[in-house]
């Protein structure tokens, strides 16, 4: 995962500019999009269950959320040790509810 970390934020940095320019706002903003298409190709899948075109289509729109959630943390400031700290730290709270 941490080689995916820096290879990630290596294409970023070339598709949609430098870190330092760009801030996390345009990731944020695209996820809700990229979300909604995903919820979208998940109910779609629900209905034909055992397509594996379907399955794949929605298993990569899962995976650009993630794309976007790891570029706006990077963008953030954030490296791949505190967003996995972060995580657990979070994780360790919402155990309780």
């Amino acid at each position: 995962m941490r080689r995916f970390w820096g290879d990630r934020n290596e294409w970023s940095a070339r598709v949609f500019g430098p870190a330092g320019i760009y801030g996390p706002e345009r990731s944020l903003l695209m996820l809700p999009t990229s979300a909604a298409n995903a919820v979208e190709d998940v109910q779609f899948l629900n209905t034909v269950p055992d397509d594996e075109d379907a399955r794949e289509v929605a298993a990569d729109r899962i995976v650009d959320c993630f794309f976007l959630l790891f570029d706006a943390a990077s963008r953030f400031g954030m490296d791949y040790d505190e967003l996995v700290t972060r995580l657990n730290d979070r994780l360790k709270r919402q155990r309780p509810r």
